[in-house]
């Protein structure tokens, strides 16, 4: 029998096919791994079975110079410690496979981008102008439809030519933005809102809406005045003071209250209505002759905007 040497090399040797073992450096020598036997006590191998074939290990192993040729074992006429890499099979993947488009070739760029837009109208006061206009409010919705593979990486929005909504650089699945522009009575905007995505598509969606008419708030203002008294003396005055509200065009606004003041006085005051149209008159008696009366109207709209007018008057200083 062989001894155990002392000092061991580390010889490597990739997977087989078979069980044979090419040991580096030298001749190839057969011996059957299959039986499963051991002639030594240090002697040790292991061996895994994938895809018809076969690896081992094998640790300090040496064999005696002879041996009886029905045990099928061949001698290796070196000493030294073989390893055989296992070819265990790596379990296949429970995550399903992702399966990606053609990079150079994206679908129609109308089955990777869509593009929503809505309008919406409000009437806007201004006060230097003392005047309606209308401000559109534009909705913008984009979404990559590719199912992810191609994100949204910009949209902007012109009205008129002008920009009026720019995202810069992005990335993402869904984009939801607003832009405003303000537009006068009846006037035609050319909308047009263009989307890019990662493939460097660009898809652009283009309406033409035109403005309603903005139409004003109209307050009129009559005072009307009467001194009484005998010969020249003047005992006292009536003040008549008649007015009026009336909304014309500016669909969907109606006047909510109407308030009279005289001289800082509330008059009247009509409470909370509804009404594109509202008049009233309202008359004081024994006020005083020759006395000079402000009257102001004011009429708040359902948007919440107060308009006025007023007017003055002055009493007659005698009877007449």
């Amino acid at each position: 029998m062989g001894q155990k040497p002392t000092n061991l090399t580390d010889v490597s040797i990739g997977p087989v096919a078979k069980p044979n073992v090419t040991v580096e450096g030298q001749r190839e020598e057969s011996f059957d791994l299959s039986s499963g036997e051991r002639y030594e006590k240090d002697y040790y191998y292991h061996i895994t079975e994938g895809e018809g074939s076969y690896g081992a290990v094998i640790d300090y192993y040496w064999a005696p110079v002879d041996m009886s040729e029905d045990k099928q074992w061949s001698v290796i006429s070196i000493w030294g410690k073989v390893t055989c890499p296992s070819t265990e099979v790596t379990p296949p993947s429970t995550t399903p496979p992702v399966t990606q488009p053609p990079a150079t070739q994206p679908p129609p760029v109308e089955e990777t981008i869509q593009i929503e837009v809505g309008e919406d109208w409000i009437f806007v006061w201004s006060e230097p102008e003392l005047e309606y206009s209308n401000e559109l409010v534009i909705t913008i919705g984009v979404t990559d439809i590719s199912g992810g593979f191609y994100p949204i990486t910009e949209v902007t929005a012109e009205a008129n030519g002008e920009t009026v909504l720019d995202s810069g650089a992005i990335s993402t699945d869904e984009f939801e933005g607003t832009a405003e522009t303000t537009v006068g009575s009846e006037e035609t905007v050319d909308l047009k809102v263009t989307a890019k995505n990662e493939a460097g598509q660009e898809l652009t969606e283009e309406e033409t809406v035109t403005a309603p008419k903005t139409g004003k708030v109209v307050i009129s203002v009559v005072l009307a005045a009467e001194s009484y008294g005998h010969d020249s003396v003047c005992d006292g005055s009536l003040l008549i003071v008649s007015y009026s509200t009336n909304v014309t065009g500016l669909e969907g606004i109606t006047v909510t209250g109407v308030v009279l003041k005289v001289n800082g006085e509330v008059w009247d005051d009509s409470g909370s209505i509804s009404a594109r149209d509202y008049h009233n008159s309202v008359e004081r008696d024994g006020l005083p002759c020759g006395k000079t009366f402000t009257a102001e109207v004011i009429a708040t709209t359902s948007d919440g905007v107060a308009h006025s007018n007023q007017d003055s008057l002055t009493t007659p200083a005698g009877p007449g």
